[in-house]
């Protein structure tokens, strides 16, 4: 090859050159990158598998019913009790199937999305377990006295609401939303400060039903 032909193809070279340099088939740092990236996305579990599995590890799928108790059926005439076990009643709230829980997570990120709805499973597993064609009926009545948003957040808050009855959501009061706030606050020490809530609000029930004067009887032992 003459000096003349090769300086003429110098330029196909420098060309060549130029687009490998651009290509990112011959980057291999910025491929391996991406294909990381990819590899990661692919491997990371979607947000309901990671709440049917948080279920599943409170609640496993395949548990035993549980066992027969005499307070199970204190009161029932022999009758009541021979019909009970023949229908094999014996069950938990929580004793559904995979494809029930599933079910329950679809509706739940329906209404409030995938990464609200995993949260919600983790702050209160059990909701699974609730009436699912409430879910939405109950945030619609939540809806038509809060707003939209702030009936959604509210339940987001408290969990619990998810059980309540579509008749019964069209109910609640500005009490509710301030209950989901309270629920919200105390949750990373709801071992403690639920219980004890849930025993002073059930002091004026104790009172009307006993007669008993709880809260007179502590203010005069210790006046504030």
């Amino acid at each position: 090859m003459t000096s003349a032909q090769q300086l003429s193809l110098f330029p196909l070279f420098v060309l060549l050159a130029s687009l490998c340099a651009r290509s990112h088939a011959f980057c291999p740092t910025k491929s391996f990158a991406i294909s990381s990236l990819i590899v990661r996305y692919a491997a990371s579990p979607k947000p309901i598998d990671e709440a049917i599995a948080f279920y599943n590890e409170k609640f496993p799928f395949q548990r035993e019913p549980p066992k027969s108790s005499p307070f199970t059926t204190l009161g029932m005439s022999d009758k009541m009790k021979a019909q009970m076990e023949s229908r094999n009643e014996r069950r938990r709230l929580t004793d559904i199937s995979e494809k029930q829980a599933r079910s329950a997570f679809q509706e739940l990120a329906k209404l409030y999305g995938d990464d609200v709805a995993k949260q919600m499973v983790i702050d209160l597993p059990v909701c699974l377990s609730f009436e699912r064609t409430w879910f939405k009926p109950s945030l619609e009545a939540y809806s038509g006295i809060f707003g939209k948003d702030e009936a959604k957040a509210m339940v987001a808050r408290n969990p619990g609401l998810l059980a309540v009855k579509p008749s019964d959501a069209a109910t609640v009061t500005d009490q509710t939303m301030t209950f989901s706030y309270l629920v919200a606050y105390t949750r990373p020490y709801s071992k403690v400060t639920l219980p004890l809530l849930f025993v002073l609000l059930a002091i004026p029930v104790v009172e009307a039903i006993t007669g008993i004067q709880i809260r007179a009887a502590f203010f005069s032992i210790f006046p504030f």
